[in-house]
């Protein structure tokens, strides 16, 4: 018997992407909880932020108020934009790709010129490659690495510098509050990282051994042991829970604050 790929209804999306349900009319689980949002009370939402904002903002200046992980592009300089909208004092974290292009690079110093504090955290290229072929050759990602240190390495200096509050921006599976809004979970953990954090069931620890890959080459890709997050009291929220989230509305936003957008089409995109 034949089966063809179901596709969503509404947004075209395959069911072959991780995590998407498609229901019995055709619809995708990420455009029903679209359609929730019109349900929201985003002036309670927002309030609910500025409560959670106050309780960690630095009381004397002496640290960051939180850190807002960053990649340069329209997302992370639109959080950036609104963080300090709304008073706060963040550290911005970059985990560098691969190969950046100009582009790339201007649009992060873009950022930094929003008038916040950087660091750019880059790993060992030659041990990056091979980890980069063993991705590409058992999951079929070469950019595997890009997705394990995004989530790691702010994380990593939240502790080393203890700053306790991350602020992500969407939640890629349903834009929920996070640790920091629910009652009694004040600890992020590697459950979601290795769960819906892009890393298609290769572990970190699955890479010892390989390719001559040693522990210690391994360290900015190693997500901090739950002693050391609560230890550091370290929690984080995604902003999307709390602001209405909008990734062409965010683009315009940052356009108007420097961003430079690709002047050609991305295949599989409906967005330059």
């Amino acid at each position: 018997m034949t089966r063809y790929l179901s596709y969503c209804v509404r947004c075209v999306m395959p069911e072959t992407k991780p995590d998407l349900m498609i229901d019995g009319e055709g619809v995708c689980s990420a455009c029903r909880y679209f359609e929730t949002r019109k349900a929201v009370d985003w002036d309670v939402r927002g309030s609910e932020l500025e409560a959670i904002l106050g309780k960690y903002r630095s009381q004397n200046g002496s640290n960051y108020d939180c850190i807002v992980p960053v990649s340069g592009g329209k997302d992370s300089t639109f959080q950036t934009l609104r963080v300090l909208e709304l008073g706060m004092n963040p550290l911005c974290v970059t985990a560098t790709t691969d190969k950046l292009s100009d582009l790339g690079r201007r649009n992060i110093e873009n950022l930094k010129r929003l008038g916040v504090d950087t660091i750019e955290v880059t790993v060992n290229p030659v041990v990056r490659n091979r980890i980069n072929r063993l991705a590409l050759t058992q999951v079929g990602d070469i950019s595997w690495p890009e997705h394990v240190l995004i989530f790691t390495v702010p994380v990593r200096v939240a502790v080393q510098m203890s700053v306790p509050l991350i602020i992500w921006g969407e939640n890629s599976q349903n834009e929920y509050g996070g640790p920091a809004g629910a009652a009694g979970n004040n600890a992020l953990n590697r459950q979601w990282l290795e769960e819906y954090g892009g890393l298609l069931g290769l572990r970190v620890t699955d890479l010892r051994g390989q390719g001559g890959i040693e522990p210690k080459h391994l360290i900015q890709y190693t997500y901090p042991s739950d002693e050391d997050l609560r230890r550091g009291n370290v929690t984080g929220l995604f902003l999307g829970h709390y602001l209405p989230w909008d990734g062409y509305q965010n683009a315009l936003y940052a356009q108007a604050n420097g961003f430079e957008t690709y002047h050609k089409t991305v295949e599989g995109s409906l967005v330059n």
